[in-house]
């Protein structure tokens, strides 16, 4: 799976192994036909421990994907509601999600 194009979106969420090649000529296919992605979205989790609990858990890396910035204020809702009904189904309970000050998640929070 090769990571550096625009990871397509279905439903605000990115398309998981959408860009796959064999050969040299499908990656010059992909090169040529496909956004490139000039930045990546990182989305991170951390538990939040028992206060009887004296032990500091790392955060883990949730998912990660190349944009171009192009995402709607709906899609970030639209990926967060994905994310909270997946770890709700499993019995996590997510708090709340934070950004770093794009004005697109900070519409999202606002919208929510």
């Amino acid at each position: 799976t090769f990571n550096g194009f625009v990871a397509p979106l279905l439903e605000g969420v990115p398309s998981e192994n959408a860009f796959k090649c064999s050969v040299f000529e499908q990656l010059e296919d992909l090169l040529e036909t496909n956004p490139q992605a000039n930045l990546v979205n990182i989305h991170v989790i951390q538990p939040i421990l028992d206060s009887n609990v004296n032990i500091l858990s790392a955060a883990t890396v949730l998912s990660a994907y190349g944009t171009d910035q192009k995402i709607t204020a709906i899609d970030t809702l639209k990926r967060w509601l994905m994310i909270y009904n997946q770890f709700n189904s499993k019995g996590i309970r997510v708090l709340g999600f934070s950004t770093d000050g794009d004005p697109k998640y900070l519409r999202a929070i606002r919208l929510a």
